[in-house]
């Protein structure tokens, strides 16, 4: 088989609009740093170490009414849950800005097997 499919090409132009882009995002960076150091950790924090608020459509807010709201004391915070079905749970947990209603395909699945599907609303 040629080795020509294997071959990345030297010149392509994404490779330099990707490059340029981070070259201009690190002198930015680097810029603020060194004259807003609070100011710029306080922007990357806020950006990259807070989850945004996740939006709900049509049929998952349809989903999540037809489930009972569950209010969970975790620590010093109230955490919201939905709970759908009787008998043994099966407990869906969402990841980075996610939401428990993400998984209102699986709901109807696992109630008629009998169990009771909750859905976990994570703080933030």
């Amino acid at each position: 088989m040629s080795d020509i499919y294997f071959k990345t090409p030297s010149k392509g132009t994404n490779v330099r609009v990707f490059d340029y882009r981070r070259k201009i995002i690190g002198a930015l960076l680097w810029f603020c740093w060194r004259s807003m150091p609070n100011l710029t950790r306080w922007v990357l924090t806020h950006s990259f170490m807070a989850p945004t608020t996740y939006r709900l459509n049509a049929e998952e807010t349809a989903c999540l009414d037809r489930g009972r709201l569950l209010r969970l004391p975790v620590h010093d915070k109230q955490v919201h849950a939905w709970q759908w079905g009787k008998g043994p749970g099966v407990l869906m947990v969402h990841g980075w800005n996610g939401g428990g209603a993400q998984f209102h395909r699986f709901v109807e699945p696992i109630v008629r097997a009998g169990y009771s599907a909750i859905a976990i609303d994570g703080p933030g």
